[in-house]
């Protein structure tokens, strides 16, 4: 019976989230746009990771994105990580995000460099050998995503 559970939760879930990666065309982003805001890996990291993160609409699908995201990640974005979000063509990054990654769930915080100010996230999402689609929300405020790929550290 759990095992039936487990089934359809999984299934719903595929039918729901996977569709969704469609309209992020995460096959287009660059390596190289992203090296410039890399530093050196912390100890507990073995991959790199870079992307995309964009509002959804009120259906739940992504819309263009905002900004780029860069960071690290454990155990192949699984576990924890930790990043920073720039507005597209910015040098400078704005925006930290780290949490952990447990299965489809994503807990953590993102938040203003400046200010130091932040606020806790959940998410729900996916990933493969090499990609990862995650929608993030907060208590308040509008629904994103965070969409990209990542990589081993050489």
């Amino acid at each position: 019976m759990i095992g039936k559970k487990i089934f359809l939760t999984a299934a719903v879930f595929a039918i729901l989230i996977i569709p969704m990666t469609s309209a992020v065309n995460i096959d287009k982003i660059s390596d190289n746009k992203y090296q410039n805001y890399l530093s050196d890996p912390p100890e507990w990291a073995s991959n790199y990771f870079y992307g995309v993160v964009g509002l959804t609409n009120q259906n739940g699908q992504p819309e263009d994105y905002k900004g780029i995201t860069v960071g690290y990640c454990q155990n192949d974005f699984k576990g924890r990580f930790a990043g920073v979000i720039a507005e597209n063509d910015e040098k400078t990054p704005k925006l930290f995000i780290g949490g952990k990654i447990a299965g489809p769930f994503l807990i953590g915080v993102i938040g203003n460099i400046s200010t130091e100010k932040y606020a806790g996230m959940v998410g729900i999402g996916f990933r493969n050998e090499t990609h990862f689609y995650y929608r993030l929300m907060g208590i308040v405020g509008p629904t994103f995503y965070i969409a990209g790929k990542y990589h081993p550290i050489k």
